[in-house]
């Protein structure tokens, strides 16, 4: 059935300890799943992204003036997908910009008048995205930003002729054996300290995480919500090593917090408190900082206060 008007949203705020030299992530997403096999028609009515910064220097006397590399300002697209594929593995691909199926319908931020019709969309996926900064000097960085994208379209159902649809890979057909059968034992072992990144993934709501070292020290957390259709699932990718004044630190992403026990999150699409004992291990935690990193409790190295309240 179709869903009539519909809005994704998405927001994310993120800190940074002060010896981190780069800030993490530069993306987060909101998508969707549509009726494209029964027949539907998409009009995109407006597309919309928003951010701002805190940002607060510190360095010993004398050293020079502190200086930062940067881009610009957020952008957010809406990509509408036709002959998609329900499967994790297709989102982390397409977040990646590395999907290499189905046909791809780019809507960019800001527009506020209604597209041309999609005919048999499967798939509504906003992403939104900032440009990476780091630090070109001596000096530390004290930073948060705020970033948010929405989107708004309408669902309809039409009387179409049957879309062709072309016989999938054996790859998409086992994307497909695997959706809801998330094995603990099975889907960690996937995990390897040679992976650069993972993607986190959760249900409609509210969520905090954050990038934590083998000491248990948060050295990055994040807050994000994701609101407007009830199907909607949010999430973005996350660095597992952060650039410091000390070198590169590997990491383990922790869920400090979520809406209620009954919000889906997946790490990997592996339930949390797995894939960080997996992870924990990997870069050299003791079992008593892994099992608090796998409760959320972790030592918090950012000021609430400093970084999250001067954007809400």
């Amino acid at each position: 059935m179709a869903k009539g008007k519909t809005m994704l949203q998405a927001q994310g705020v993120f800190g940074v300890a002060q010896n981190v030299q780069s800030e993490v992530p530069s993306s987060l997403f909101a998508y969707v799943w549509l009726n494209g096999a029964s027949r539907n028609r998409v009009r995109v009515r407006e597309v919309s992204a928003q951010q701002s910064y805190f940002t607060g220097f510190s360095g010993p006397s004398g050293s020079g003036v502190g200086s930062i590399a940067t881009g610009g300002a957020a952008f957010a697209t809406l990509t509408l997908i036709v002959n998609g594929s329900r499967s994790f593995n297709a989102v982390k691909a397409l977040i990646k910009d590395q999907l290499t199926f189905g046909t791809k319908y780019y809507f960019h931020a800001p527009s506020f008048r209604d597209s041309p019709d999609v005919d048999g969309v499967d798939l509504a996926f906003l992403k939104v995205t900032m440009p990476h900064w780091s630090v070109v000097s001596p000096w530390k960085i004290q930073s948060a930003k705020r970033m948010a994208g929405h989107a708004y379209f309408d669902e309809e159902s039409v009387p179409l002729p049957p879309v062709k649809m072309k016989p999938p890979s054996k790859s998409v057909l086992d994307d497909k054996i695997k959706i809801g059968k998330i094995t603990k034992a099975a889907e960690a072992k996937k995990s390897d300290s040679s992976s650069q990144d993972m993607m986190v993934e959760f249900g409609i709501g509210d969520l905090s995480l954050g990038l934590t070292d083998a000491r248990g020290v948060t050295l990055s957390e994040m807050r994000f919500s994701v609101s407007g259709d009830p199907e909607a699932r949010g999430g973005l990718i996350l660095p597992l090593s952060l650039s410091t004044d000390e070198g590169e630190v590997k990491v383990t992403p922790t869920l400090i917090s979520r809406s209620s026990a009954k919000q889906s999150v997946l790490f990997d699409n592996i339930e949390p408190r797995e894939f960080v004992r997996v992870r924990a291990k990997e870069i050299g935690c003791s079992k008593n900082i892994t099992s608090r990193l796998q409760r959320g409790k972790v030592k918090q190295r950012l000021s609430s206060d400093t970084y999250f309240s001067s954007l809400a």
